[in-house]
């Protein structure tokens, strides 16, 4: 019985998300991120349909392009391009490990083992968005 509860134990701790304790390569960063989905009350707000497609673009000589991009103030999807830098945790809102992209901060995390960008749209409301990588460089 207690192999049997080990072994239960460990598959809950393998599928566990894991923290990001050390700066990622920028072989696990470069290459097209898109959205899973962007919040659905988010994009009813400003009038856009659910099927709009979020995504960024890092390039292996620090640029990046950025297509329908949530920001704030007032809410809306925008193109960007420009440079982009991972941050230290000490130097970023959340603590964690960051990618800045025209000084958004979408947080690295590991999900089920893979990579993952996260960004806080909006946090008294609620909007946050996860990216996965598509397409390595």
């Amino acid at each position: 019985m207690s192999k049997l509860l080990c072994a239960a134990l460990l598959v809950v701790l393998a599928s566990c998300d894991d923290a990001l304790n050390s700066k990622p390569a920028n072989s696990e960063l470069l290459g097209l991120w898109t959205c899973k989905q962007l919040p659905a009350k988010f994009l009813k707000n400003i009038g856009s349909p659910a099927s709009v497609v979020s995504s960024i673009q890092l390039n292996g000589d620090g640029s990046f392009t950025a297509q329908s991009i949530a920001k704030r103030s007032p809410d809306r999807l925008t193109d960007l391009q420009g440079k982009w830098s991972i941050v230290d945790p000490s130097m970023t809102p959340s603590g964690k490990w960051s990618v800045e992209i025209d000084g958004y901060f979408f947080r690295l995390a590991r999900k089920g083992g893979k990579l993952v960008l996260e960004q806080s749209i909006d946090v008294l409301k609620g909007y946050e968005a996860e990216f996965e990588r598509k397409t390595s460089r």
